[in-house]
C-alpha cells in the first residue's frame, strides 16, 4: 500500500470515529429536547460545534490526500476518488472502498438524526410561539364586535384568564 493510500485510510478512520462521536452527540441532544434540559442542550450543542469543525478538517485532509493521490498516479484532473480508485491495485482499492463506504453510510445516518433533532426544535418553538400568542390575544384584546357587528373598543376592561360571574 503506498504511502497516501495508508494516509487516506487513516484519515477516513479519523472521519468515522469522528461521526460516530457525532450520531452519539446527536442522540444525546435528542434526549435533552424531549427532556426540556436546556443545560444539557446548550453543551451538547456546543460539542456538535466543535465536532463539525474537526469533520470540515478530516474532509480537507481528505480531499488533500486524494489529490496527492491522483498526482501519483498521474492524474492531474482528477477533483474526485472514484477516477483514482480506477487506478489503484485491488487490495488497496477494496480497502478504501470499503472505508468510504462506511463514511458515507454514517453520513447518511447524520443527516436523518439531524432533520430529526430539527424537526423536534421547530415542533416545540411552534409549541412556544402558539402559546406566547394565546397570553397576548388574552391580555392585548383591546377591540371586539359590538352587537351591529362592527368593531368597537373594549373600553377599560381589565383582561382576564378566568371570568367569576357573580
Amino acid at each position: 500500500m503506498t504511502q497516501h493510500a495508508r494516509e487516506l485510510v487513516e484519515a477516513l478512520s479519523d472521519q468515522e470515529a469522528l461521526l460516530e462521536r457525532m450520531l452519539q452527540v446527536l442522540d444525546e441532544e435528542r434526549r435533552c429536547i424531549l427532556g426540556r434540559e436546556l443545560e444539557r442542550l446548550e453543551q451538547q450543542v456546543l460539542q456538535k460545534k466543535e465536532l463539525f469543525l474537526a469533520l470540515e478538517e478530516e474532509g480537507l485532509r481528505c480531499a488533500k490526500l486524494v489529490q496527492a493521490m491522483a498526482l501519483e498516479l498521474e492524474l492531474p484532473e482528477a477533483q474526485s476518488l472514484t477516477p483514482v480508485l480506477e487506478k489503484v491495485a485491488e487490495p488497496e482499492k477494496g480497502t478504501i472502498l470499503s472505508w468510504q463506504r462506511r463514511v458515507l453510510e454514517l453520513g447518511s445516518q447524520l443527516e436523518k438524526r439531524l432533520a430529526l433533532n430539527a424537526d423536534l426544535l421547530q415542533g416545540a418553538l411552534q409549541t412556544v410561539t402558539g402559546t406566547l400568542d394565546f397570553f397576548a390575544r388574552i391580555f392585548n384584546n383591546s377591540n371586539t364586535y359590538g352587537y351591529g357587528g362592527n368593531l368597537v373598543g373594549s373600553g377599560g376592561a381589565q383582561p382576564r384568564i378566568i371570568c367569576r360571574e357573580a
